[in-house]
C-alpha cells in the first residue's frame, strides 16, 4: 500500500511539472510572436497570479518575461 501511494504522489508531482513546463513554453511562444502585455499572457496560459507567473518564468528561462520578450523581438 505504501509503495502504491508513493507512486501516486510521485506521478502527480511529475504531471504538475509537465503542465508547468508546457505553460511556460506556450508563454514564451506568445511573448515572441505577439505584442500582448505580459499580464495578458499570464492569464492566457492559465496563471491568475502575475507575481507567481513571473517567478516561475524566471526559474524556467533565467530571465523575467519582459526581458525575454525584449530579447526575442530584437
Amino acid at each position: 500500500l505504501l509503495r502504491y501511494l508513493k507512486s501516486l504522489i510521485y506521478n502527480s508531482v511529475a504531471e504538475l511539472r509537465l503542465i508547468r513546463k508546457r505553460r511556460m513554453r506556450r508563454a514564451a511562444e506568445l511573448l515572441k510572436q505577439t505584442s500582448h502585455p505580459v499580464s495578458e499572457i499570464c492569464y492566457m496560459v492559465g496563471y491568475s497570479d502575475q507575481r507567481y507567473f513571473g517567478q516561475s518564468f524566471k526559474k524556467e528561462f533565467g530571465m523575467t518575461p519582459k526581458q525575454y520578450s525584449i530579447q526575442k523581438k530584437v
